[in-house]
């Protein structure tokens, strides 16, 4: 959806998101804007994805302890 949305904002007609060359001075703000929600987006999964790690290797340690 996120890709999606940004492709549909560009002026190139690509499926692909591209790198900052082959994008005009206008489509530059929507790449960047793109990238960051992007990197939320992954930060945001990882975070998460440690703290169920966490929670899990936590929940293991207290079975062996009993």
């Amino acid at each position: 959806m996120l890709k999606k949305e940004f492709l549909d904002e560009t002026s190139l007609d690509e499926t692909e998101v591209l790198g900052e060359a082959y994008y005009n001075d206008k489509d530059k703000v929507p790449l960047e804007e793109y990238k960051i929600k992007k990197l939320n987006l992954y930060k945001g999964l990882f975070t998460e994805l440690i703290r169920l790690l966490a929670k899990k290797n936590y929940l293991e340690a207290g079975e062996e302890m009993f």
